[in-house]
């Protein structure tokens, strides 16, 4: 979803099928071809936390421009602000919302990066899945298998959690290899957004949208 140092972050969540099969959103333009092979994953940030809490654990950041698309509107996502940290063989992925952190991704830091079209060669293992997920858990909640009618029908290669709290999302992408976890409300504007653009491919809503073109 974004090149290793200065393109910006493009929203939202799922990978570069969507967009062709949603009229072309903004889509991820750099995959990794070397990575890392996972190893023990003694850090983690957590969702809620803020910038200065992601720094003590990470590091120093990259901040990189928000660019939205797919009907997700400037307004809607002023406050949002996208940083990119190397740690523990991992490129970690951050928005922040007014300095809160509401979505994170993880994928297996390159060795080498030759080419932006092609995924990373390994993907993190299914424990190390586990243990990312799990660190954002709160109060006894537990992850649960979760079906969106509109990501899973375009976007068969992520699998979707959501927490018994209902407070947190999270998905693994098979073929970008990346894992995310974000709170409900990042999850319930990134998606709406999809869902909204899937409905304008309707014969009317294509009509509508596209009204002057």
């Amino acid at each position: 979803i974004f090149r290793y140092q200065w393109e910006p972050l493009l929203i939202p969540l799922v990978p570069s099928t969507i967009t062709r099969n949603s009229s072309r959103m903004l889509r991820p333009i750099c995959t990794l071809l070397l990575a890392l092979v996972g190893s023990t994953i003694p850090a983690e940030a957590r969702i809620g936390e803020t910038e200065v809490e992601c720094e003590a654990r990470y590091g120093k950041s990259r901040e990189l421009p928000v660019e939205t698309g797919g009907g997700l509107t400037p307004k809607a996502t002023e406050s949002w602000v996208a940083k990119v940290y190397s740690t523990h063989g991992l490129r970690i992925e951050v928005v922040f919302d007014d300095s809160i952190a509401v979505f994170i991704r993880y994928s297996n830091e390159a060795v080498l990066q030759i080419t932006h079209a092609t995924p990373p060669a390994v993907g993190l293992t299914a424990s190390e899945i586990s243990h990312l997920r799990n660190v954002h858990l709160k109060d006894g909640s537990s992850w649960q298998t979760y079906r969106d009618a509109t990501l899973n029908g375009i976007a068969p290669s992520v699998k979707l959690w959501r927490s018994s709290s209902k407070t947190l999302h999270a998905g693994y992408d098979r073929d970008q290899k990346k894992l995310f976890v974000c709170s409900t409300a990042f999850w319930d504007i990134v998606v709406g957004a999809i869902q909204d653009r899937t409905k304008g491919g309707a014969s009317s809503g294509a009509a509508t949208r596209f009204e002057g073109l």
